[in-house]
């Protein structure tokens, strides 16, 4: 899956978090956010005529993109947790510090499960029309 897929799959399942999401599309959205916060965080200081460095000032521009990008976001992450096995509602365990360093980063970057899982189907193996 490419950036543009990626992009295209997750705002497509908006409000879906069933399914698998693989390594590509996860990382392909994280970064599509990532450099969109960025963009938005510069042109907001921009506009407000205030120095870039000082990132405690967000924008009108960065909320809106925060907002826009909430669900598909979390969807992503919960449906990345179901390719490799695990319930979304391992979320919650970002709320700790340890949460997010260990177990969830390792397993967004740990490789899906060959075949079928609870989940569903593995999304690298079923066609690249049914991601759509």
């Amino acid at each position: 899956m490419n950036f543009v897929e990626a992009v295209k799959v997750c705002f497509k399942k908006y409000f879906d978090a069933s399914g698998r999401a693989t390594r590509s599309e996860f990382w392909y959205f994280a970064l599509f956010v990532a450099l969109l916060s960025f963009c938005a965080d510069f042109v907001d200081s921009r506009i407000a005529g205030i120095d870039y460095s000082d990132w405690w000032d967000y924008g009108n521009l960065w909320f809106a993109i925060q907002i826009l990008t909430f669900c598909p976001s979390i969807n992503v992450y919960r449906r990345r947790l179901h390719d490799v096995n695990k319930s979304g509602w391992w979320l919650l365990i970002s709320f700790t510090i340890v949460g997010i360093i260990f177990p969830l980063l390792y397993w967004w970057c740990k490789k899906g499960d060959e075949g079928k899982n609870s989940f569903g189907e593995n999304p690298l193996s079923t066609s690249k029309d049914a991601n759509f």
